[in-house]
């Protein structure tokens, strides 16, 4: 069992997030974003706030770009959250902008990181539901060059 102690959601548009999940029969909601309690913006001139989502509420990020690079990261801190040993992230999305990198991390409490890196990716108009299984989800980097999850 894998223990996470914060995820980051590196977004490049305006999106929203819902219900992180794994199996359907043993469905573990990791945040139902009726608040924005614990949710911290990383990057400069964006804003968070709720809205109505495909379930019930999500989170929106706005920001415009106006440089060449730049980037958009929120981030939220959880006590402990211990994964199966097989798990899935489940979530939807939708938003607008040019193609963009899309990135999820997850990071443990010794520091390592490990993430789904999208290139290239082309957010939806509509929801769009995006599932994580443990094995989308490699080691990026950290202390512990053979760290797994």
């Amino acid at each position: 069992m894998s223990k996470i102690k914060s995820f980051l959601i590196l977004l490049i548009s305006v999106f929203c997030v819902i219900n992180a999940e794994t199996e359907k029969s043993n469905l573990k909601v990791i945040d139902r974003f009726d608040s924005l309690e614990g949710w911290k913006i990383l990057s400069e001139g964006i804003t968070i706030d709720k809205t109505s989502g495909v379930k019930k509420s999500c989170i929106v990020l706005n920001y415009e770009f106006k440089g060449m690079v730049e980037w958009v990261v929120v981030s939220k801190e959880f006590d402990e959250l211990n994964l199966p040993a097989n798990f899935k992230f489940s979530f939807y999305i939708k938003g607008e902008g040019e193609y963009n990198n899309l990135e999820f991390k997850l990071l443990d409490n010794k520091g390592n990181v490990f993430w789904k890196k999208w290139e290239y990716f082309k957010f939806p108009d509509e929801w769009q539901k995006i599932e994580l299984k443990k094995s989308d989800i490699t080691f990026a980097w950290g202390p512990q060059l053979t760290a797994k999850l």
